[in-house]
């Protein structure tokens, strides 16, 4: 089972450039959206195709956890359609960095 949301980079306990230094697991940033137990549906599959495009900065973070490197505006862009309240999203800055997590719920 796997959860996902989109976290604060600038978390200072997250490491991005360097997830080598970072805990064999826990490395996942500060929650921003959706609120604690909800997810976006966004599931490994897609991370591990981004991943094989090169797309947005993905890789791995540890060991059960996966994340992008997108803006606001970008992150909007993908996640929201006829099925998605926009507003939900109105808490992200469109032109600030942050990290689309999808990361394994153990």
């Amino acid at each position: 089972m796997y959860f996902s949301y989109v976290g604060d980079i600038d978390d200072p306990d997250f490491h991005w450039d360097d997830a080598e230094d970072a805990p064999s697991g826990g490395n996942l940033p500060r929650r921003i959206m959706p609120e604690q137990f909800h997810s976006l549906g966004v599931g490994v599959d897609f991370m591990q195709r981004m991943i094989k495009e090169q797309r947005y900065g993905a890789r791995q973070l540890d060991w059960g956890a996966w994340g992008l490197k997108m803006t606001g505006a970008e992150i909007r862009a993908l996640l929201i359609d006829a099925d998605t309240e926009a507003a939900a999203f109105a808490v992200l800055d469109p032109a600030k960095l942050y990290v689309l997590i999808v990361a394994e719920d153990v």
